[in-house]
């Protein structure tokens, strides 16, 4: 009674505080207020205070006795007040600061020097079941009669100081993402950062591409035994049907809180009998795994394990754990977007090389063609071969910038289909057509087997001709002179599949994957350069799939040939012949075997090349080099047909074109855009500013004849 009267005033600020912060225990509020009236009294309201404050409140006398010990302290320490009430203080201590205290004690109250006294203290405590555990302890000195007595006002930091030490771990973690390269050394440096902090065995395992789990890393405190974690290492995950750890994240995709490892599940952990006892004798007792996620997609499994005697692990600790899970898969995916852009621009590289080889390899005999049709006696048979040499290297060419052209357009989605009924063996036929002179070039035999009826296909005959020609180049390029190519067909449930096999070099099983990807080539060594681009599979790819198919690639590996497997639905039934249109009558205007043309070009070569063309078929032809010098000698020269490139200096073909169709004499005139633009833009903006046609430079003269036997008005 005496303690408690003597305390409430002490405690008078106290208690006030504990009544504002404590909204919950409302019975607190004003119990202080006032004088006191009584020692009873005094003690009704410190009580109040004592047994409702969050805080635990302990007093000892000098001798370190305790004589007080309110129901916050009894749930911190897990006494009750009767069992540590007359007995030392040091019973609340772990057993080295036992000494400690009591010097501490005795020297005070000889020289009064506060060794014990103060505010904000961390100390250790020691629970009723043998734990320690962090403290913010202030002790206060007050007097009952002639006796010291001593106040302590404690709290259990552990949460706070789990928090604290959670911090630095994760700050730790990040620090060592951040450097992520190579994801898997670094996933093992993660791993030893979580032991021994927040556990006793660390391990992650990634998901692999066949949808099982590989072991990256693992860490256990007992660093100095290697070999137990070799064996650890080597011990499988649990298969996708077992109950508990990675097997349950990865089938599941959820986290999973072990608190207490009984043998029955880690028997389930283990894959073995060997592995049980692995588990066993390294003494784990409460256990978690989390996913590794990613946008939805789960990457693999991150596993913790306490061997800490009371250690289970809970919401706190699955909240740390997911948190860390977290930020190791978003450093794992910024590490594989990272290696994707290294390999991007690697194979960017590499095919700027390939590019600059192979443009340079038809105009090195286009260089020496020349050359030789300069020289002084050369007849007209090598005069001929030259020149046939030189249009089929111009051919490759060309047929290389359409290759780049057709990937630009389809990667943006310009590339349209125009599907029609159409015979497979027209398409094969077509395709083969394409090919046949590299195929004949390196003397490879190749057989056609297709169905004896016909199959029907809808499909865009000449982009499906150029799947089969990249299919049939690919397998030529590809094959050891002299090899064999054979194309198959056969339709089954509605679904054509078509066939390219090779007997030529394979390709290995970690490339099959990439084949279709842009700019991908089996061996870029000097070497093996068999010629183009590394893009004709991925056309294939692209231009099957806008038609409803889809392709595969299969071999057997290096020297064991490769196959391609072309899919595409087949029409239900032939189409209905459409009947013919009957005649109306009219007679068709009659061509004009002489135009009066103005070439408009500032390539000057390009200028006149064109307009030496054209005059050999007995046409009337002016050169222009500018937009505005062609709109000038329009109105003297008054040409019924315009060549216009569109690239032109300060107006541009499309502001020529547009200034022309706004005079009454040129608005039936022929306007043909003869320009290096060729994309579905340009072919529109070309149609807007009034041009009738539009070729793509390189044109070849009978393209260019074909357009000068046509009238204006029927272009």
């Amino acid at each position: 009674m005496k303690i408690l009267a003597a305390l409430a005033e002490w405690l008078r600020p106290l208690g006030r505080r504990a009544a504002r912060r404590s909204a919950e225990f409302p019975e607190v509020q004003g119990r202080l207020g006032g004088p006191l009236r009584d020692p009873a009294d005094a003690e009704r309201r410190v009580r109040a205070v004592v047994d409702h404050v969050i805080d635990g409140i302990i007093t000892i006398d000098d001798r370190g006795t305790i004589e007080s010990f309110n129901p916050a302290a009894e749930k911190i320490f897990g006494y009750r007040a009767a069992e540590v009430i007359g007995q030392n203080v040091s019973v609340l201590m772990p057993e080295p600061d036992h000494s400690r205290h009591d010097g501490y004690l005795r020297h005070y109250l000889e020289t009064g020097e506060a060794r014990i006294i103060g505010i904000g203290r961390e100390v250790t405590g020691r629970r009723k079941d043998g734990t320690t555990f962090p403290l913010d302890l202030a002790v206060s000195e007050f007097r009952l009669g002639q006796r010291r007595m001593f106040v302590g006002s404690l709290r259990d930091v552990t949460e706070r100081k789990r928090a604290e030490q959670a911090a630095k771990f994760l700050v730790g973690a990040s620090a060592s993402l951040a450097q992520l390269v190579d994801y898997e050394s670094t996933l093992k440096k993660v791993t030893r950062l979580a032991i021994p902090f927040f556990a006793d065995l660390c391990m992650v395992d990634m998901l692999e591409a066949d949808e099982t789990l590989r072991r990256v890393a693992v860490a256990h405190t007992d660093g100095e035994d290697i070999e137990r974690r070799r064996e650890w290492s080597r011990s499988r995950p649990a298969d996708p049907q077992r109950q508990h750890g990675p097997a349950h994240v990865l089938r599941t995709g959820r986290s999973e809180v072990i608190p207490v490892l009984s043998d029955e599940i880690l028997g389930d952990l283990a894959t073995d009998e060997e592995g049980h006892n692995l588990l066993r004798s390294l003494g784990l007792r409460s256990a978690m795994s989390v996913p590794l996620e990613i946008r939805g997609r789960l990457l693999g499994v991150m596993t913790f394990a306490s061997a800490e005697a009371g250690e289970r692990y809970g919401a706190a600790d699955l909240a740390l754990a997911e948190d860390l899970a977290y930020h190791v898969a978003a450093a794992i995916e910024n590490a594989r977007l990272y290696a994707e852009v290294k390999d991007a621009d690697r194979r960017k590289d590499d095919f700027l090389a390939m590019l600059a080889h192979e443009l340079r390899n038809p105009l090195a005999p286009i260089r020496s063609g020349l050359d030789l049709l300069e020289m002084e006696g050369v007849d007209a048979a090598t005069a001929g071969w030259a020149r046939t040499m030189m249009q089929q290297q111009i051919q490759h060419l060309v047929r290389l910038v359409d290759d780049l052209l057709d990937v630009s357009r389809i990667m943006r989605g310009k590339v349209q289909v125009r599907k029609e009924p159409v015979t497979l063996a027209d398409v094969v036929r077509r395709g083969v057509e394409t090919a046949r002179p590299l195929i004949d070039a390196q003397k490879h035999q190749l057989s056609v087997a297709l169905p004896p009826e016909p199959v029907w296909i809808e499909a865009d005959p000449v982009r499906m001709a150029q799947v089969v020609a990249n299919l049939l180049n690919n397998a030529a390029k590809y094959n050891e002179k002299p090899g064999h190519i054979w194309i198959s067909a056969g339709s089954r449930g509605g679904t054509l599949t078509l066939r390219v096999r090779d007997d030529g070099i394979g390709i290995e099983k970690a490339l099959l994957p990439l084949v279709f990807d842009l700019f991908t080539q089996a061996d870029r060594s000097v070497a093996r350069s068999q010629g183009g681009l590394g893009i004709g599979l991925t056309l294939v790819r692209s231009l099957v799939e806008m038609h409803g198919g889809s392709v595969e690639v299969r071999s057997g590996g290096l020297g064991q040939g490769s196959e391609f497997l072309v899919r595409l639905p087949v029409l239900a039934a032939p189409p209905t012949p459409q009947p013919a249109v009957p005649a109306d009558g009219k007679t068709p205007l009659a061509a004009k075997s002489r135009h009066r043309i103005l070439v408009v070009d500032d390539n000057v070569a390009a200028a006149k090349i064109l307009s030496e063309i054209a005059s050999r078929w007995q046409h009337e032809v002016q050169v222009a080099y500018t937009g505005e010098s062609a709109l000038e000698m329009a109105q003297t020269y008054h040409p019924d047909v315009f060549l216009l490139d569109i690239g032109l200096p300060g107006l541009s073909g499309y502001e020529v074109a547009q200034r022309l169709r706004r005079q009454p004499e040129f608005s039936a005139a022929l306007l043909v855009a003869v320009t290096g633009y060729g994309q579905e833009e340009d072919r529109r903006r070309s149609r807007e500013a009034g041009f009738n046609h539009h070729l793509v430079k390189p044109v070849t003269p009978e393209a260019l004849q074909n357009l000068l036997l046509v009238p204006a008005a029927a272009g």
